[in-house]
């Protein structure tokens, strides 16, 4: 949600539209494969799931570091272009990366606050029965669809 947020600030829609894109066919297929494929069932959506948000942030990790850095002003890289070595060892200052921080830090923010807000809303439906539950989802989903839309 954060290198979202820092592509939109940075007037690119387009590499957040394909990670969210990519994500989606991801899990789709990843669905189909592990809960009826593999008869995993609630544990096999989850999965796939959890595995189409790492592959949408290790797109846009990659992306932000390895592609795009002087749009998000961070220093260029060393010969060979070792772009994952670099966050890992910090040739550069911090303060090169300050600009970038900052950035992120906003949207970080309001993801958690937003995340947290939602999983409090989805534990107290649950806890209320099945039809309300199910009402939850269908108003979260409506929601999500106006919030990236």
């Amino acid at each position: 949600m954060s290198l979202q947020g820092a592509y939109s600030a940075a007037l690119d829609l387009r590499t957040p539209l394909l990670a969210i894109v990519g994500s989606g066919l991801l899990n789709g297929s990843l669905d189909l494969l592990l809960i009826f494929g593999l008869n995993w069932g609630m544990a096999g959506a989850a999965a796939a799931t959890v595995a189409a948000q790492y592959a949408a942030c290790g797109l846009l990790v990659y992306r932000a570091y390895a592609v795009d850095r002087k749009m998000f002003a961070l220093p260029p890289l060393p010969e060979g272009g070792r772009w994952w070595r670099e966050g890992v060892e910090l040739r550069q200052p911090v303060a090169a990366y300050q600009d970038f921080l900052r950035m992120c830090m906003v949207q970080t923010m309001r993801a958690v606050n937003v995340i947290l807000a939602w999983t409090m809303c989805n534990v107290a439906a649950s806890r209320l029965g099945m039809v309300q539950a199910a009402s939850h989802q269908l108003v979260f989903q409506f929601q999500m669809f106006q919030v990236r839309h």
